[in-house]
């Protein structure tokens, strides 16, 4: 059991996550007692909204999927109108432990960054992915670190801490296509300072992953397209 530092807020994107739902919300409850939580049911076709409903949590609802860029939007608006100082985007899968929730929010109140992001490949051990997600991964994360010019080991990580300049910046500017670099990219113009914090991750409780092998490799190819036209993109104003 885990004490926040500063009103945190967890913010759980689900798109047909029926299966993960409860015990991923249990885990977190027990791990992280202190935290607000919301689910963001993003346009599910499964029973992903009434095992949302069924819990103690706060449900918003987008009546289409708008992916993991438009449903941490979503609650990057709702922390900042009910003055949450910290947000933690925390994936429905069951594959972020929750226990990290606290250190990343502790990095954020401490000042080390105005993002964190929990990489499951910073450290040897984090994560057993197969071989086509790891050279995946390698490839985006090493793109987007030459083009932000720093480097990043997981920029496809689903766990990551905001402080409200990040908030504010995302809120109304938040990539809808290919989210997770050009998010950073984004960021990183815009001033903010980011870091990763070593984590381990586990393989997702039940369901099918999103990303195949195939989608493992084809993803940062075509992302990189995306990646390079943020890269173009005038400073934004800092937050």
């Amino acid at each position: 059991m885990n004490a926040l530092p500063t009103p945190t807020l967890v913010i759980i994107p689900a798109y047909n996550e029926a299966e993960n739902l409860a015990p991923t919300v249990a885990e977190l409850r027990a791990a992280c007692p202190d935290a607000a939580v919301i689910v963001v049911n993003d346009g599910s076709r499964d029973g992903t909204a009434a095992a949302a409903r069924a819990l103690d949590v706060v449900v918003l609802t987008h009546p289409v999927n708008l992916g993991a860029g438009g449903s941490a939007q979503t609650g990057f608006r709702y922390a900042l109108t009910h003055g949450f100082a910290a947000a933690v985007q925390h994936d429905a899968d069951g594959q972020h432990d929750p226990r990290f929730i606290a250190p990343l929010a502790a990095a954020l109140a401490a000042g080390e960054a105005d993002v964190i992001i929990a990489s499951r490949y910073a450290r040897p051990g984090g994560f057993r992915a197969s071989v086509a997600r790891r050279l995946g991964s390698w490839l985006f994360s090493t793109l987007t670190s030459v083009l932000a010019g720093q480097r990043f080991t997981d920029v496809t990580s689903g766990q990551r801490a905001y402080n409200v300049r990040a908030m504010r910046l995302l809120a109304g500017n938040f990539p809808t296509q290919f989210p997770d670099a050009e998010a950073i990219l984004a960021m990183k113009k815009a001033g903010l300072r980011l870091r990763e914090l070593a984590v381990t991750m586990r393989p997702r409780r039940a369901g099918k992953s999103k990303t195949t092998p195939g989608r493992a490799l084809w993803y940062p190819a075509t992302a990189l397209v995306a990646v390079f036209v943020e890269a173009l993109r005038r400073r934004y104003p800092a937050p």
